[in-house]
């Protein structure tokens, strides 16, 4: 599976990915990959155009799954930006029932409720690996010890070991999403949340 990471129009690209946006061929990735969502990075520098970049992204005939940038702190009136685009992104999305909804507006509430361990928010370690100089494999990039400082020698929990203490008893656990390279960056185990996001 290829997942190409595309932050927006070339502004908003640009901003996150360091001038990169003229070197994205997308034709080439629509036509060889028709079925597969673009990865779209919403940082501070980028939430005022979020919901213009997933509009223009989705009238050309692309999925888009945006997350938040990880590894940052989000100042309170971003936040509130970002409640903004999504406002904006739900009017649009209820106008053109034909276009694809982006992942956060498919979330299903109901796991809110649900009982059974915490499963994973992210592929890493099982889907996708990172492979170092010497050829040793590392559950994602963020793993790898020129990142973190240190040497991880472990995998990533199976699903029922997935759930921080900290979080227990938080009504929205389910559903919020982690990182487990930046939880291991900021706490030393990919299991300790970082808590930028409550």
């Amino acid at each position: 599976k290829v997942i190409l990471s595309c932050d927006g129009l070339a502004n908003s690209h640009n901003l996150n990915r360091n001038g990169s946006a003229d070197v994205i061929d997308f034709d080439f990735f629509k036509e060889v990959y028709p079925d597969q969502y673009l990865k779209m990075t919403v940082s501070p520098a980028t939430v005022n155009e979020f919901s213009s970049d997933i509009i223009d992204l989705l009238e050309r005939g692309f999925m888009v799954a945006p997350g938040w940038a990880y590894g940052m702190n989000w100042h309170w009136l971003e936040i509130l930006e970002y409640r903004k685009q999504l406002l904006t992104l739900a009017e649009f999305f209820l106008v053109h029932p034909d276009k694809p909804l982006i992942p956060i507006f498919e979330k299903d509430l109901r796991v809110i409720f649900n009982r059974e361990p915490i499963a994973r928010t992210c592929g890493c370690g099982l889907q996708m690996s990172t492979y170092d100089v010497d050829g040793k494999a590392y559950p994602c990039q963020l793993f790898l010890p020129i990142v973190t400082g240190r040497q991880y020698g472990g995998n990533i929990p199976h699903d029922g070991a997935l759930s921080d203490p900290r979080c227990a008893g938080c009504c929205i656990e389910r559903v919020c999403k982690t990182c487990y390279g930046f939880n291991m960056i900021d706490n030393g185990l990919p299991t300790k949340r970082s808590m930028a996001y409550c």
